[in-house]
């Protein structure tokens, strides 16, 4: 009879793993949902059941913090972006992001840190420019901003391309 239970016991706990398993999985497309339909606030908590599974994906921090930003939750955002930055530190678009965050708070020289660094892993990386040359207009430096403006739309982003035709326009 103990055999039993204890074939019971071992079963229910292989079911409830692999049960986390494809739990944590459906997380995400659950995260994806709510973040189309805006409600960010849900996608940050399912983000976090998958993040709680898996503390060191820094794609889903890299999201997460997405998300905490969307919300102004900065402090929450930058940690999340520290901890993705620290797991892989090669990654350009993560000091974009935190980039993006640090502009979000006021510290534009960390921001525009953070936009040199992932340029210097990516120097084709139109955001980057695009981003730098927005913060450095926003600290008054307006020509080496339309500079970095110029560049991200020679490397065709769209959003620079668009800027500078705002400008065309208007002078």
């Amino acid at each position: 009879m103990k055999n039993i239970y204890l074939f019971i016991l071992l079963i229910s706990i292989s079911y409830s793993l692999t049960a986390q398993n494809i739990d944590t999985s459906c997380y995400i497309k659950l995260a994806i949902e709510a973040e189309k339909k805006e409600n960010y606030e849900l996608a940050i908590k399912y983000y976090s059941i998958y993040i709680d599974n898996n503390p060191d994906d820094y794609n889903y921090l890299d999201k997460r913090a997405v998300l905490y930003t969307k919300i102004t939750k900065y402090s929450k955002a930058l940690k999340d972006i520290n901890k993705a930055i620290k797991i892989n530190p090669n990654s350009y678009e993560l000091y974009n992001h935190r980039g993006i965050i640090l502009h979000y708070t006021g510290d534009y020289k960390g921001a525009i840190e953070d936009y040199n660094k992932a340029l210097e892993l990516n120097p084709n990386y139109a955001k980057g420019y695009y981003n730098r040359g927005i913060t450095k207009i926003q600290i008054d430096s307006v020509d080496e901003g339309l500079n970095d403006i110029k560049k991200a739309a020679s490397l065709n982003f769209e959003n620079a391309k668009i800027y500078i035709q705002g400008i065309n326009l208007n002078n």
